[in-house]
């Protein structure tokens, strides 16, 4: 009746803390999407393996993949270089992120065929061709880089136009567009989608051009 009459302040129990009979959650998948930039690298690393490992190409079994560093993720950056790389690119805006697009880049790789492995499909630049969209560059052709996926064109290559093949020691890099059907290209200046570069002899030199068709 006190109470009621407001005489005698109600005093609430003691906080008896969470229900013990209540699990705690489960923590967070770092491999769901959208993967953070800091986690792609870890997240991609046995699945890179696997792939290696069940098409025969290799026997990962005594080495820990994220140490892999023989296998190359682009021109620049090997899964031991690479999360490093990457905080390096966005931090300074030279490369965004999606990491939805992660999360499907690496679904893509676990689905893969191990014939598409036989040949051209996998090459120095396996991650950045199967799953384009998970990083974009933001340096047009002719700006300065230090990597290719600095570029905001795909395909392109961060090289020096006048020494392509010295790119370690060169301070003149810039993004190289892929060659145009009919101009002169080597293995450092890729052909467009749909193109392959080919030798053309003539009386006076032999070149290797764009010709359609890949």
């Amino acid at each position: 009746v006190l109470t009621s009459c407001g005489k005698v302040q109600t005093i609430a129990p003691p906080d008896a803390g969470p229900d013990a009979s209540v699990p705690d959650a489960p923590p967070a998948d770092p491999c769901a999407a959208p993967i953070l930039p800091e986690n792609f690298s870890a997240c991609l690393a046995p699945h890179v393996c696997n792939i290696y490992t069940r098409c025969g190409l290799a026997d990962f079994s005594q080495i820990n993949c994220e140490d892999f560093a023989a296998f190359s993720l682009s021109n620049d950056a090997s899964l031991l270089a690479f999360a490093e790389i990457i905080a390096q690119l966005i931090a300074q805006e030279r490369v965004t992120y999606d990491g939805t697009a992660a999360a499907t880049c690496i679904d893509t790789i676990d689905s893969i065929e191990c014939k598409a492995l036989f040949g051209s499909a996998v090459d120095e630049n396996f991650i950045t061709e199967l799953c384009p969209a998970v990083f974009n560059g933001t340096r047009d052709p002719g700006q300065s880089c230090a990597f290719d996926l600095d570029c905001s064109v795909e395909g392109s290559r961060c090289l020096d136009p006048n020494n392509p093949y010295d790119e370690a020691c060169s301070l003149n890099q810039v993004c190289v567009s892929p060659v145009a059907v009919g101009q002169v290209c080597d293995n450092e200046v890729p052909c467009v989608e749909g193109a392959h570069c080919t030798y053309v002899s003539s009386a006076n030199d032999t070149n290797e051009i764009c010709r359609d068709g890949g």
